[in-house]
């Protein structure tokens, strides 16, 4: 039981860790107008997201608990996005 909790705490974690990674990325190409930069930033953050969804996989983390971890991720950006860039 405490093995599942702390899957399910570093699941979470990873999750806000990749929405902070994203907004930074957006702030950089907000404010240095730079858009080659944004574009390799996304594709960065991409392959982590590949990366991380594998190894969820192969840790063995239920599927719900790995849509619940992609929905933090939404919920955090979104919310962070509109309040720091509005």
């Amino acid at each position: 039981m405490n093995n599942h909790l702390g899957l399910l705490f570093y699941t979470a974690i990873g999750s806000v860790g990749m929405a902070f990674v994203g907004l930074g990325i957006i702030k950089l190409a907000i404010v240095y107008d730079d858009q080659q930069g944004f574009w390799i930033g996304f594709l960065g953050l991409l392959c982590c997201a590949m990366y991380f969804r594998h190894l969820e996989s192969r840790v063995g983390i239920h599927r719900k608990y790995r849509w619940l971890g992609h929905g933090l991720f939404i919920v955090v950006f979104g919310v962070l996005s509109v309040w720091l860039y509005l």
